[in-house]
């Protein structure tokens, strides 16, 4: 299986944030702490695929990604009254489906298990969006 290029600098970026230690940090926008969505999105600026870091809301809404569900990395967001969050999934060829986000308050950026994996994404109301 062919990995799109933007994909694996998007896996290459994941990988590198995840393994410097950033702290979860509601509003951050840097290295010394990144949200759920500027998490998200400093991934996908990373691979080409967005412009500039953008909130939820953004995210959920930028013409610079469809919906839908990705062939090798799929962003989940979601924006209800009760949750805003983003978050990504990747299945790269000898990795199998992995979860990346930055979570919550006490958390690190990057990997993590996700007990319920898409069935719960759907449950909480997160929508698929993907690269064009």
């Amino acid at each position: 299986m062919t990995v799109d290029v933007q994909v694996q600098e998007c896996y290459a970026e994941a990988v590198k944030l995840g393994s410097i230690g950033i702290p979860y940090l509601y509003g951050g926008d840097t290295l010394a702490g990144l949200d759920c969505s500027k998490a998200d999105s400093w991934v996908l600026k990373a691979g080409g695929i967005l412009t500039s870091l953008m909130g939820t809301h953004e995210l959920e809404k930028t013409p610079e990604l469809l919906t839908g569900e990705g062939a090798n990395m799929t962003l989940w967001v979601a924006n209800t009254v009760l949750l805003e969050h983003s978050l990504l999934e990747f299945d790269m060829p000898g990795h199998g489906q992995q979860w990346w986000a930055a979570r919550t308050k006490g958390t690190t950026v990057g990997f993590f298990d996700l007990e319920g994996g898409r069935e719960y994404l759907a449950a909480a109301g997160f929508k698929p969006r993907r690269r064009p």
